[in-house]
């Protein structure tokens, strides 16, 4: 049947007028008449048109045009049709042929090109002792995918590879495609995790248009600045795709293997999520091979399938044969409630298991703006916050009108790498912002990003140096700009000991955010009270970092104290690791003030660098490394702290450092420290309970809270060794007795209850603690302050104690209870997160009246 009798025979069988399929097709009735009468020919994005309106399949009637056309031509010289439709059938084969030749199917044993199918697919597809584990699937090329989202493949190309898709989908409902280049796992891994993938394919069309958006993503400003950032050479058309049965894994684990041992995280999430990083593992066993430990008993409280503790390891069996020269390879794994799969496999050519979890996560930001946005999300930085994309001065004027009211003033940087000395101010007004960007020279290039947030007035800028097993933390009054001269006051603990270093001279020079013209508070020594403020919140912001970046420490994080002593944290660096006792640590060291010092050294005795600390001083820093031998293996000394700027570039050069005032006592080395030990075994727990009773029990201590929100604060202490007062069976009853010894006492009157269960950590010092509540006097608060509250927390309400207890029992996780007199609040927080201090001690300093 002609393609012309087809389209007729449907729209009459759907009893369609002719002036229908006219409107459809955006042509006159007349025309459509022609069409039919054989009289004027349909053009092929008609085709479409017509077989949805018709509702005909598009690729059959779209073969009946293309057939019709041949037709009509070779049938007009019969001589020539045969050659015609020979060329015709080469052509089309050939098409054919080199289609096939970018398409490979997943566990076929052939060894695949990453160059040309991307790391992630030839890996899959070349360790066929894992090809039972990994979903089915295909692969296409890289030019492949460029020609079909550049629309530059014909029908008979896209007819295979949809024959392909539609065969994959009768083994499962959806597909997933994923982007695979020759970028990822190179490069120090620099590109994973980068590209875009797309879930849920059902058709054959949204096939094409995730296809087409991977493609565009892959080749992206934001793929191109970060192999800038890097100094990747990024190929044209680099990106391949795998198309797959989609897995919905509902728990997942991360392999790193060598040939003497492995590495296993599990998590209850899909990979994804622990991919990246944003949740940390339920399990995690290290295990050499002489140490091969049953773990399934602790696998089977994750609620695994029955069968996965054995299809785990076997998988991890098979791929270590896989492991060559040395390698390691890395494993991304995926749960359902009845099956395991492989998802992912990356050969780690310079890499162990130790390397692995040493190096995991190792580029978190790429940018200042993305450490900003991430200190925001978690409550480390908590004024107003904007990260805009490039935008000319106009826009960008017209922006922060319309985000800032200058009620306070802001704050206004750039972010591009890792790139200093951007153009920053602070701003009072909207005149001062329009008139600075009138006469400001700012970067022209869409590679930036700028940061405004509301301003901070700087009292004090920190560096912490953070480590798995130790902290360092530098400090100098007023804000730490690239000029500053000052020698820091210093803390530092690990699990042994504490100390604190503090800078006994006056300090001059000093540069704060408002510019007062003295601050003789800040120019003292630092008190002892306030080195235990500092260990107190060092206690809750560690917690926070360690949590989520468990697995990249060492890093070094920048932040600064504010007026009304909060802590905002403002950048991120990749960190390195202390070591406090170099071998010759007690010799006498030499001391290089100039080029000129070098010239004299023996060569034996250690080096302490005694140079400015200033920017400016640069280029005769980098005279003298020149000078200094490439393999000096001791430690040199440097003053102004490890996180001065001399220091950060001597260690870019190789060389290994050591603060000076780790060694204050040695010969040539500043004296104008002092030394203090802290208690860092200070057990909480003993201390409050030897603390100065205001009420005691047989269950209960109640103490004069140390660092009170308001006056008459009141810490209530379990003596019992509860993680919450709801451990306790006989709670309600005592919890009644001990308001009514309170209240007869006259200890507390029309109070409110808040008590942080279970929680993990807390301003007290003491973490999986020990059941403690807080009493805090109600006329201290303005009003509607247990409403603000319940809005905040999501709290609900309950009729009596008992009730809130029943209800807390049914849960394992963390909670807030709270109690006005005869009102019970309660909220259940979600598994694995913690309310920070700022949802409860800030929260009600806030709502304090003044």
């Amino acid at each position: 049947m002609t393609f012309i009798k087809k389209i007729k025979q449907f729209r009459e069988q759907y009893h369609l007028p002719q002036r229908k399929v006219a409107e459809v097709l955006g042509i006159d009735e007349t025309t459509y008449c022609k069409i039919e009468r054989g009289e004027r020919k349909v053009k092929r994005e008609q085709v479409f048109a017509i077989a949805k309106l018709l509702k005909v399949d598009k690729d059959k009637l779209l073969r009946l045009w293309l057939a019709n056309q041949i037709t009509t031509v070779v049938t007009n010289d019969k001589k020539l049709s045969n050659k015609v439709l020979s060329m015709a059938k080469n052509r089309v084969t050939k098409t054919m042929d080199e289609v096939n030749n970018d398409i490979e199917l997943l566990k076929t044993p052939k060894q695949l090109s990453s160059k040309k199918y991307g790391v992630k697919a030839s890996s899959l597809n070349n360790n066929p002792l894992l090809f039972e584990w990994i979903p089915n699937g295909f692969i296409l090329s890289n030019e492949l995918v460029a020609k079909i989202a550049k629309n530059a493949l014909d029908e008979n190309g896209l007819t295979i590879i949809k024959g392909l898709f539609i065969k994959l989908l009768e083994t499962s409902e959806i597909l997933i495609l994923r982007s695979s280049s020759s970028l990822e796992w190179v490069q120090g891994h620099s590109f994973a995790g980068l590209f875009n993938s797309f879930r849920g394919a059902t058709n054959f069309d949204e096939f094409i248009d995730f296809l087409k958006t991977i493609y565009e993503d892959s080749n992206s400003e934001k793929i191109s600045n970060y192999a800038d950032l890097k100094n990747v050479s990024l190929p044209k058309d680099h990106i391949a795709l795998l198309v797959q049965n989609e897995i919905k894994c509902n728990k997942s684990a991360l392999v790193v293997l060598d040939k003497d041992s492995d590495y296993v995280e599990i998590f209850n999430s899909d990979i994804k999520n622990a991919v990246s990083g944003s949740i940390t593992p339920n399990f995690s066993q290290f295990r050499s091979k002489k140490d091969i430990t049953n773990k399934e008993g602790v696998m089977q409280g994750l609620h695994l399938h029955p069968n996965a503790y054995n299809e785990l390891y076997a998988i991890i069996d098979n791929a270590r044969q896989s492991v060559l020269n040395g390698n390691s390879i890395h494993l991304e794994i995926g749960f359902t409630s009845t099956q395991t799969f492989v998802l992912q496999i990356n050969n780690l050519s310079d890499q162990n298991v130790n390397d692995f979890i040493n190096d995991r996560r190792s580029d978190i930001f790429i940018s200042k703006s993305e450490a900003m946005q991430w200190f925001h999300k978690v409550g480390l930085f908590k004024e107003k916050l904007k990260i805009y994309p490039f935008l000319t001065k106009e826009k960008l004027y017209e922006h922060i009108l319309m985000d800032f009211d200058f009620e306070k003033p802001v704050t206004l940087r750039f972010s591009y790498k890792n790139q200093v000395n951007l153009p920053r101010n602070f701003f009072n007004t909207k005149d001062e912002l329009k008139q600075w960007l009138e006469n400001t020279t700012i970067p022209n290039s869409k590679k930036y990003e700028i940061i405004v947030h509301e301003y901070l007035n700087v009292r004090r800028s920190f560096e912490l140096l953070l480590n798995e097993n130790d902290l360092l933390l530098e400090q100098i009054p007023g804000m730490w700009e690239s000029d500053n001269i000052l020698n820091p006051d210093v803390i530092y603990l690990d699990n042994k000991t504490a100390k604190a270093w503090i800078w006994n001279k006056e300090r001059t020079k000093l540069k704060f955010a408002d510019n007062p013209k003295e601050h003789n508070d800040y120019q003292k020594v630092t008190a002892d009270n306030t080195l235990v403020e500092w260990q107190t919140k060092l206690n809750d912001v560690v917690s926070i970092l360690k949590k989520h970046f468990k697995f990249v420490l060492p890093l070094n994080f920048h932040f600064v104290e504010d007026d009304t002593k909060d802590w905002s944290f403002l950048n991120i660096r990749k960190g390195f690791s202390i070591v406090q006792q170099p071998k010759a640590v007690q010799m006498e060291r030499y001391v290089i003030g100039s080029i000129l010092d070098i010239e004299k050294w023996d060569g034996i005795k250690p080096l302490h660098l005694q140079i400015s600390n200033q920017r400016n001083y640069e280029k005769e820093l980098l005279d003298i490394i020149e000078k200094l031998p490439k393999n000096i293996d001791d430690y040199i000394t440097v003053d102004f702290g490890l996180l001065s700027h001399p220091a950060i570039i001597l260690r870019e050069f190789g060389y290994k450092l050591i603060p000076s005032y780790f060694f204050n006592d040695i010969n040539n080395l500043p004296s104008n420290y002092s030394v203090k030990t802290l208690d860092v075994n200070d057990d909480p727990i003993k201390r409050i309970m030897s603390e100065q009773s205001v009420y005691e029990d047989e269950d209960f201590k109640v103490v004069h809270d140390r660092n009170p929100i308001v006056e008459n604060h009141l810490l209530v202490i379990s003596k019992h060794p509860y993680t919450s007062m709801i451990d306790n069976k006989d709670l309600c009853s005592k919890y009644k007795l001990l308001f009514k010894n309170l209240m007869d006492k006259k200890l507390i009157d029309n109070f409110i209850l808040v008590e942080r269960g279970r929680a993990q950590f807390c301003t007290s010092g003491f973490t999986n603690s020990h059941a403690h509540a807080h009493f805090l006097p109600l006329d201290s608060f303005k009003e509607n302050i247990i409403g603000l509250f319940v809005e905040k927390t999501k709290c609900q309400k309950t009729n009596t104690l008992e009730k809130a207890t029943n209800i807390l029992k049914r849960s394992k996780n963390e909670y807030i209870l709270l109690m006005k007199e005869e009102e019970i609040y309660i909220s259940i927080l979600p598994k694995g997160q913690s309310y920070e201090k700022q949802l409860i001690r800030n929260f009600f300093g806030e709502a304090k009246y003044e």
